[in-house]
């Protein structure tokens, strides 16, 4: 049986698609330069993966960029992480401040992932002004969402009188259901990380109240965005 119609029915099938993508990434390229925020987002993802167009961490930071001036909470969280990713220097010049400035914009839309990284950032002061009180308020915001890291940094927070007053219950609570949220996500590094700590704040607590944050625990159910 020969191979050779089979391999050009391929080949042709292949250039087709080629050109249709090539097609809709001119069409995307000239939506974004139009001024549309969702073509710019999807324009810098495309940038930012090497998805049909070589890899340019810079040309992606800059299309994310232009769609978060515009208000577009998916390009402020894209370039903020990115400058967050960014911080070596790759793709965009090192830049601590410019990343919480994007942080602080996606945070303000109730962004989770973006709360918990500015929270990351006040708690270690880069590229802001140092606010433990403020970065656990961040967590805690991300937390009720349903982050698994910044509910298992709100536990943190309880645990050591971070940015609050120290609260070994709540500590446990949080860290109970940062192992919860971990375990649904498969993050098994997390969950390691919420068991030791969890066990740790259960020396200072007496068996009924172990229990008890664990009920309290199992009745969390996250908040939805708005």
């Amino acid at each position: 049986m020969s191979l050779t119609k089979p391999r050009l029915v391929l080949a042709v099938l292949l250039f087709i698609t080629a050109a249709v993508h090539s097609q809709n990434l001119e069409a995307l390229k000239l939506d974004a330069e139009a001024g549309d925020p969702k073509a710019q987002v999807n324009l810098g993802n495309a940038y930012y993966y090497g998805d049909g167009i070589p890899q340019n961490l810079g040309e992606s930071a800059r299309w994310y960029g232009k769609a978060a001036e515009q208000g577009n909470a998916e390009g402020q969280f894209n370039l903020e992480y990115a400058y967050y990713a960014y911080l070596q220097g790759k793709g965009v010049a090192q830049d601590d401040g410019e990343a919480a400035f994007w942080f602080i914009a996606a945070a303000e839309k109730n962004q989770p992932e973006a709360q918990y990284y500015l929270g990351v950032l006040l708690e270690a002061g880069r590229g802001i002004n140092k606010n433990l009180s403020y970065a656990t308020r961040l967590f805690s915001y991300a937390a009720e969402l349903g982050h698994s890291y910044a509910q298992y940094e709100l536990g943190r927070s309880f645990m050591n009188g971070r940015g609050i007053s120290m609260d070994p219950f709540a500590a446990y609570v949080w860290f109970a259901i940062a192992y919860d949220t971990a375990s649904r996500n498969n993050d098994v590094e997390l969950m390691k990380m919420a068991d030791s700590s969890r066990a740790l704040v259960a020396l200072e607590l007496s068996y009924s109240q172990v229990i008890e944050a664990r009920l309290k625990a199992m009745e969390f159910s996250p908040e939805k965005q708005p």
